[in-house]
């Protein structure tokens, strides 16, 4: 899989009003898809990494209850 084609894969995401447990879910499996890209799209390793800390950290402020902004707000890919 590529790295657009992960981003296509995760798309569209959560709607807006999932709970705070879907999206840490969302944001886990994002994390495993473009890890796993970053493996297989050599052109994009480094970009493929990014999303897959970014979606990482993005679970992690939300099962820490570190991110105080409201799901509007929230990463999508």
């Amino acid at each position: 899989m590529t790295l657009a084609g992960a981003r296509e894969y995760v798309r569209p995401g959560p709607e807006r009003s999932a709970t705070r447990k879907e999206w840490i879910s969302f944001y886990q499996h994002c994390a495993t898809v473009f890890r796993k890209v970053a493996g297989t799209d050599p052109r994009h390793t480094h970009e493929a990494m990014a999303e897959a800390a970014i979606a990482k950290d993005w679970a992690a402020k939300l099962t820490e209850d570190r991110e105080k902004v409201g799901p509007e707000a929230y990463y999508i890919p």
